[in-house]
């Protein structure tokens, strides 16, 4: 189908694989903002290029100086035009000459987009750095090749904006970032917490501050020592503790803690923490939210004695069967790494002591099997555990459960 039958949509949003065909005949079609998409298209053929650059319409002229294709001559020849946006497209093209930006930066309504320029020259930022123009400072003070010297005079503009940039720069100094922890504004602190180059005695000081935002960009921020991430761990804000739960290499002492945080969304990130402890996990299996229970029954960390417990005593049905479903599938030498590491059938289900044994609880919910392979674990755990055999006694089975092992 000719390209120039296509509906006014589909002309007017050309793919990036657009065949040259398909832009030579839409670069002369009759709507300025199809012929102004050729122009700026990066496929599109020199030749349609150089013709949409002396097109009648501002804006086609506009979209073909944005072109880093467009050849030089025509890049000087407009601009000069008569459209200020034609002139401001040309500052802007990445492939226009340092000399040509150095005219355009004299003209006051171009300083913005010169500066804008990746390749706008140095001596024209330096110029323009004490430009009365606040957003003229705040470009400079983003711009990637802005000389340190320029950035930390920058670091004390009384702009917040300026500042704001300046810290948002990749090149900022770290001698600017140091100046930034005592910064009056909140945003440009928490910039500085989060760049890259911040030492960590820089994060140290931010970890301190007053505003939980800044503390938080210092949890974010890589180089954060892991002594001040146990800090933040404890911080009184429920947001920074979030982002520290988030965090996926803490450490086993800051997982436990926050395992019994007060908040819940924090106790449920780190239920799903992939460098979860089977201590926090055994204290998140007992948590009042049904979900994050779900999320310890299915986690891949969560100790088969921490299952047991579950498959007997949790409130919910769903997690009972679910907890059977993955011990029923253990063989016998997981049960005995499992007695190895504390499991006991007279070890108590509950926090109080008089509740009853692990034991009890198995039989009372018809876990047999599961409390034999755990007896026959004991058994070889004492075994192994002795180096004379007739030392072994084997324990009793729970006054409580003989009447149910007679019947097997």
């Amino acid at each position: 189908m000719d390209a120039r039958k296509w509906p006014l949509e589909k002309k007017q949003c050309l793919p990036k694989d657009v065949s040259t065909a398909v832009l030579e005949s839409l670069s002369s079609d009759h709507d300025e903002l199809v012929r102004g998409g050729v122009a700026r298209h990066k496929a599109c053929p020199i030749e349609q290029l150089i013709a949409l650059s002396q097109d009648l319409s501002a804006w086609v002229r506009s979209q073909a100086a944005s072109n880093s294709s467009l050849p030089a001559a025509q890049l000087l020849s407009l601009s000069n035009d008569t459209d200020e946006h034609v002139r401001s497209a040309i500052a802007k093209n990445p492939k226009c000459a340092s000399e040509l930006l150095r005219s355009l930066a004299m003209e006051n309504s171009l300083k913005a987009a010169v500066v804008q320029n990746p390749n706008c020259p140095i001596d024209v930022l330096q110029a323009l750095a004490q430009d009365p123009a606040e957003h003229i400072r705040r470009l400079i003070a983003g711009h990637p090749s802005t000389p340190a010297d320029i950035m930390k005079m920058l670091s004390g503009d009384q702009a917040d904006s300026v500042r704001l940039s300046v810290a948002a720069n990749n090149a900022c100094p770290q001698e600017c970032l140091a100046t930034f922890t005592s910064d009056p504004s909140d945003m440009v602190r928490a910039r500085a917490a989060s760049h890259f180059r911040s030492t960590p005695e820089i994060l140290v000081l931010l970890a301190k501050d007053d505003c939980s935002t800044v503390r938080t960009s210092v949890c974010r921020n890589r180089a954060t020592p892991t002594s001040t991430l146990s800090i933040l761990a404890s911080d009184k804000s429920a947001d920074v503790r979030f982002e520290i739960a988030r965090l996926p290499n803490i450490t086993s002492e800051i997982i436990e803690s926050l395992a019994t945080d007060e908040i819940l969304k924090i106790r449920q990130e780190i239920s799903t923490h992939q460098e979860c402890t089977p201590t926090a996990l055994a204290a998140l299996s007992k948590d009042a939210a049904l979900p994050i229970r779900r999320t310890v029954c299915l986690h891949k960390k969560t100790p088969l004695k921490t299952l047991v417990v579950m498959a007997c005593c949790d409130r919910a049905e769903e997690l009972r069967t679910t907890a059977r479903l993955f011990i029923n599938s253990k063989g016998p030498e997981d049960w005995l790494n499992e007695v190895r590491n504390g499991l006991s059938l007279t070890m108590p289900t509950g926090k109080n002591r008089g509740r009853q044994t692990l034991g009890d609880a198995l039989l009372a919910k018809d876990l047999i099997s599961v409390y034999q392979s755990i007896q026959a674990a004991e058994l070889t755990h004492r075994i192994c555990s002795s180096n004379i055999l007739e030392d072994v006694v084997v324990p009793p089975a729970p006054q409580s459960s003989s009447a149910k092992l007679r019947k097997l």
